[in-house]
């Protein structure tokens, strides 16, 4: 991710304090060596001994000389050492400050085929044990499985269903209907449809005119990723406002896995005098999860950018894409310090699988959790971590 405390420079390297006990003995073995000089080499050369008490002088001379250089060494290394400290120390404030910016989730509507509302779709699962995905029989196999009624229709007709249906949701229109005009509203729709063509975009766009009244300017993708979020906190110019619409439907049933729709309504940090209703905090990538001490790092590293101690976390939401990283994560978490006093549930094993909108379901879900339960909540969705808080 852009912001990366693990780019800092280390602390520079410090000598210690110089030894009196080492320079004193310094100080005889240099006396010893003048006086055999003295006694035994100057006669031998006809040169004249030299008396104690010079021996001894010229001998404390050179010692201190010796001592204060070596004193004055360590004086000056540890005046830069201070001022290279201090510049990283400042470095490392500056990059939390940026680290520590956050997007403010305005309002936000999700839609499932098996419930009416979604409202309260975290409180049941942490109560379910099981997964809430409908059952049924499919030629010789039981699949777990959950489609709209409108599966046979056409893909055009299926994503203004939905979008019909989520732009009716009153707390979210109430509050893109509060923006004034005369700030920007960016949409961005995500669908795993692989094409639109310019007549079904017209078809989506008199759909979004008529339900958002007011300017926008759209996009199309396939899936709206994460690292939005953090190219959104390190330009805050890039968008007044966002909104993030996500479907996912498929034509022949998958087992294990669901129809979604959500929208949800962003704007940079409290810029907004319009009241949010969670913060989504900087986002960091883990590419390698089989290593446990990166893993820690970077929950050390959320928790300093949500500005909350670890002890605070009380549940982690996983939407992994895969089931064998699923278990590496739950290995990671039981290992680690956070694991007393945490909740692991597992989005995936409740509501099936969401594809390109499961992590802006993961944010859904666990913002929901967050206005109930009052604390911190942790997102592990495929490579990236994140935090959500009040």
């Amino acid at each position: 991710m852009p912001v990366d405390l693990s780019s800092l420079p280390p602390k520079a390297k410090r000598y210690s304090l110089p030894s009196i006990k080492i320079w004193v003995k310094f100080f005889v073995f240099l006396l010893c060596i003048i006086n055999v000089i003295n006694y035994f080499i100057f006669p031998f050369l006809n040169i004249k001994k030299v008396s104690i008490l010079q021996i001894s002088f010229l001998t404390f001379v050179v010692w201190g000389g010796l001592c204060f250089f070596r004193y004055l060494f360590y004086i000056l290394h540890q005046s830069i050492a201070d001022g290279w400290d201090k510049k990283r120390e400042e470095d490392r404030d500056n990059m939390i400050i940026i680290g520590q910016r956050y997007i403010t989730l305005l309002s936000q509507a999700m839609i499932l085929p098996y419930l009416e509302s979604c409202k309260d779709l975290s409180t049941q699962i942490v109560v379910s044990k099981l997964s809430l995905l409908p059952s049924y029989q499919l030629g010789n196999n039981i699949i777990h499985c959950s489609q709209f009624s409108d599966v046979k229709e056409n893909n055009i007709d299926r994503i203004i269903n939905r979008l019909n249906k989520l732009l009716i949701e009153s707390s979210l229109i109430s509050k893109i209907h509060q923006l004034s005009d005369d700030v920007k509203l960016d949409i961005i729709i995500s669908s795993n449809c692989s094409y639109l063509s310019d007549d079904e975009k017209l078809e989506i766009d008199a759909i979004l005119s008529q339900r958002i009244e007011r300017v926008y300017h759209v996009i199309y993708t396939e899936e709206i990723e994460i690292d939005l979020i953090d190219n959104w906190l390190d330009n805050p110019k890039l968008f007044d406002f966002l909104l993030l619409i996500n479907i996912y439907s498929f034509d022949v049933p998958v087992n294990l896995h669901s129809e979604v729709a959500t929208a949800q309504l962003f704007s940079f940090s409290n810029d907004s005098p319009i009241k949010g209703m969670a913060k989504i905090h900087r986002p960091e990538l883990v590419e390698d999860k089989n290593s446990f001490d990166l893993f820690n790092e970077k929950i050390e590293t959320v928790a300093i950018w949500s500005n909350i101690g670890k002890n605070k976390l009380k549940d982690i939401w996983l939407t992994m894409l895969q089931d064998n990283h699923e278990d590496e994560i739950k290995i990671k978490i039981s290992s680690s310090d956070i694991s007393s006093h945490t909740r692991l549930y597992n989005i995936n094993s409740s509501i099936g699988y969401t594809h390109n909108a499961s992590t802006w379901v993961n944010i859904y879900i666990s913002a929901t959790q967050l206005i109930k339960d009052k604390s911190p909540q942790l997102l592990i969705d495929k490579k990236t971590i994140l935090i959500v808080n009040s």
